[in-house]
């Protein structure tokens, strides 16, 4: 354990709900968020505080046993504090580690419980970050919060070149990583140079214990950067600044054992072959392979995964820039219920989008839309909570 991690109390890590407790702060005459918070300092303690986390207590015990949040506070703006925190259900702290730096620029992201060889484990990323650049590697904690290994990419990239917004954990072993590697592609179809730079979307699968590559794609061999849903700015494209045409956020197994990869600025998350890497479909975007029915749509997506009944989730972020007036979850959800995900359950049977393919596939099963969402509060380990059914004629 470093000097600057200090835990209260042995806590074995259980399931983190996705429904909101707030880190609430006041706004100072210079403008940052957060500049006049007040942190929590421990009697026994000294050399420890905390964030203060306001919010309704929430009874989420199963069989008996108290379940924890896991939080990552950042403050990037105001350098009040910035690290990781295990809290109870009325937001007191169980253990607490502080970034070394409180500026964010040095941190730790994407806090939660996975497992590993049948135990449960602590993961984080920690890096540098330096929007849309994140660079940095894995850190893997038992529960006793005791460093197992720091897993970064490899192959041609070096090893703190992990993007902060992947580190999910395979049952081989494997971490699944994602990075943004700045490269030359044409970008006249923008208005662009031939020969201008964007951000490649890497996604590495490593193995923990031997740092092994067992899995390398990039989106520039698969993904044109024609798939961009955003306006095409000045200055883009240059060296000093990519275009950030995919905007990989995740990867997660497929129920098959393929690889499930979301891009944001895409609008699109992709079926990937896990020996070849090449695309088996396309849901969402302007070469989808299913048509998603009318009032059915998402944009500037996060955390695509493939659910036990067979459904995908996600969060349906719809921001920046917003596309619609709110999101579609807005139908069904309050301000009062936070986080939950959208999820869409794909059909066995979907037409392709050309039409050599639809003559091909004459005699298959017709084409199916999407009809519904299904709303869905979800803990950690992918139980649902509360749910909620949206016809999609009634978000017409």
């Amino acid at each position: 354990m470093t000097p600057m991690s200090r835990h209260r109390s042995r806590a074995a890590p259980g399931a983190a709900s996705i429904l909101a407790i707030a880190l609430t702060g006041c706004t100072g005459g210079d403008g940052k968020t957060g500049a006049s918070v007040e942190l929590t300092e421990y009697a026994s303690r000294p050399d420890l505080t905390a964030p203060p986390v306001e919010g309704e207590p929430l009874d989420l015990s199963v069989d008996g046993a108290e379940q924890y949040f896991f939080i990552g506070p950042k403050s990037r703006e105001t350098d009040v504090w910035s690290g990781r925190l295990i809290v109870d259900s009325s937001g007191e702290p169980v253990w607490i580690e502080e970034d070394a730096e409180t500026n964010g620029n040095t941190a730790g992201w994407d806090l939660r419980v996975q497992q590993h060889k049948g135990e449960n484990v602590l993961t984080w990323w920690e890096g540098f970050v330096d929007t849309p650049l994140a660079e940095g590697e894995v850190v893997i904690v038992d529960d006793t919060y005791e460093e197992i290994a720091r897993v970064g990419t490899g192959g041609d990239l070096p090893h703190r070149k992990v993007d902060l917004h992947e580190t999910t954990l395979t049952e081989d072993g494997t971490v699944l990583l994602m990075s943004y590697v700045p490269k030359q592609a044409d970008l006249t179809s923008f208005g662009g140079d031939a020969d201008g730079w964007v951000w490649d979307g890497v996604v590495q699968e490593i193995d923990i214990e031997t740092g092994e590559v067992v899995f390398d794609w990039s989106s520039l061999e698969h993904i044109p950067v024609t798939a961009f849903q955003r306006k095409f700015e000045d200055g883009m494209g240059t060296e000093d600044k990519p275009f950030d045409y995919f905007h990989g956020n995740s990867v997660s197994v497929d129920e098959d054992g393929s690889l499930l990869v979301n891009a944001r600025n895409t609008h699109a998350f992709y079926n990937l072959d896990r020996e070849t890497g090449e695309v088996n479909w396309t849901a969402g975007g302007p070469e989808s392979d299913f048509e998603l029915g009318d009032g059915v749509y998402f944009a500037w997506q996060h955390d695509v995964e493939r659910q036990a009944d067979g459904s995908i989730t996600m969060f349906d972020n719809q921001s920046s820039p917003t596309l619609r007036d709110s999101s579609t979850l807005a139908e069904v959800a309050t301000s009062k219920r936070t986080g939950f995900e959208t999820a869409i359950e794909l059909p066995e049977a979907a037409s392709r989008s050309d039409d050599e393919d639809e003559d091909e596939d004459a005699s298959a099963a017709p084409a199916q839309s999407f009809e519904h969402i299904v709303v869905e509060a979800l803990n950690a380990y992918g139980e649902q909570l509360s749910s909620a059914v949206v016809d999609t004629d009634d978000m017409k």
